[in-house]
């Protein structure tokens, strides 16, 4: 499911900015589309890189995911410090419509990848796999191609978009993941209760039993 959404947004993430972004050109903004594509190219290569390392070696390939993993996690909180330095303005004058509209924008996509996936009657696993297909996005390749496309003083107003929406999706995905530890931990607790429960009434009749025969 991640693979094939992913290859289908990366071959439509060009039409698909073709589509929407063809009616704001002007004078101000034009999109550079040949510098789009050509970012897109640089980010997608070190996923075949990847690809391939998993195809030929790939007990390297898990110590290399696990490594760019933890190396992803650093690059992504250095990033947001630069992207705040340079742009320290960014979420300056900023409608409260704006904000109540990206911050809904992952819960829709969670609840409507769910209630397709539950239309279609899909397992419980499966309809969360597309629930998180349908509302995480891969922010950081689109702050990647902003910020290789767009000169400088464009991308204060470009990148505020995507940010905002990876805020919000953080938030979201936070929230629903601590939601499922507590509701694995209160499962687990349940179970050692029970088994707890069933091992003092085991005990309990072998005891009448010895008491019995005594």
């Amino acid at each position: 499911m991640t693979c094939a959404s992913t290859v289908m947004a990366l071959c439509m993430m060009p039409a698909n900015i073709w589509l929407y972004g063809r009616s704001f050109n002007s004078e101000n903004l034009v999109i550079p589309y040949q510098k789009m594509a050509l970012s897109l190219i640089s980010v997608t290569s070190p996923v075949i890189a990847g690809m391939t390392l998993k195809w030929k070696f790939p007990k390297a390939a898990s110590v290399v995911s696990k490594l760019g993993s933890y190396c992803g996690v650093l690059i992504m909180f250095f990033c947001i410090v630069i992207e705040v330095v340079v742009f320290p303005n960014m979420f300056t004058g900023i409608p409260l419509k704006l904000y109540a509209v990206i911050l809904t924008l992952p819960l829709i996509g969670l609840s409507l990848g769910f209630s397709l996936a539950t239309l279609l009657q899909q397992r419980i696993q499966i309809r969360k796999t597309i629930s998180i297909e349908c509302g995480v996005q891969n922010v950081p390749i689109a702050l990647t191609i902003i910020a290789m496309s767009f000169p400088l003083k464009v991308q204060e107003e470009i990148v505020l978009l995507p940010w905002l929406y990876g805020f919000a999706m953080m938030t979201a995905c936070s929230i629903i993941s601590f939601s499922f530890c507590v509701e694995d931990a209160e499962e687990e607790d349940l179970t050692n209760w029970k088994a707890l429960r069933l091992q003092r009434h085991i005990s309990a009749t072998m005891k009448d039993n010895r008491d019995s025969r005594l």
